[in-house]
């Protein structure tokens, strides 16, 4: 009994390990995959306004932080973070795709709404 017990764990482990290992691709991060590709004709529905982000003239999200890191001798990153307006949590991957199309080497993250913002287009 107990070796059988010990051969299902250990399948399982080695499964396990297996499975995870084929997932996990060295330099790569891990995460959903998503198409960042945008056409012209969509990426014409959005715009940027000082801090705020627009799609079909509605603030969806605004820009609250810019920084740049140093990572090595001569490699400099850009990092954009955005927060949601109230409401338009739905459009994360969208924000995600025109942020790309506007700083493809950015690094860029969104937030939720932190409500310490009035949504004007709240009905």
């Amino acid at each position: 009994m107990k070796k059988s017990v010990f051969k299902v764990v250990l399948l399982l482990l080695l499964s396990f390990l297996v499975v995870t290992c084929a997932v996990i691709k060295e330099g790569e991060p891990l995460g959903t995959k998503i198409n960042m590709d945008m056409s012209q004709e969509e990426f014409q529905t959005w715009c940027t306004y000082q801090d705020t982000i627009y799609r079909d003239s509605i603030a969806i999200a605004y820009i609250q932080n810019v920084e740049w890191e140093y990572i090595s001798d001569d490699v400099i990153r850009l990092e954009i973070s955005l927060t949601t307006m109230t409401g338009y949590q739905d459009n994360t991957i969208d924000i995600f795709r025109y942020m790309h199309a506007k700083q493809p080497t950015a690094k860029i993250e969104i937030n939720t709404d932190d409500r310490n913002r009035i949504n004007l287009n709240d009905e």
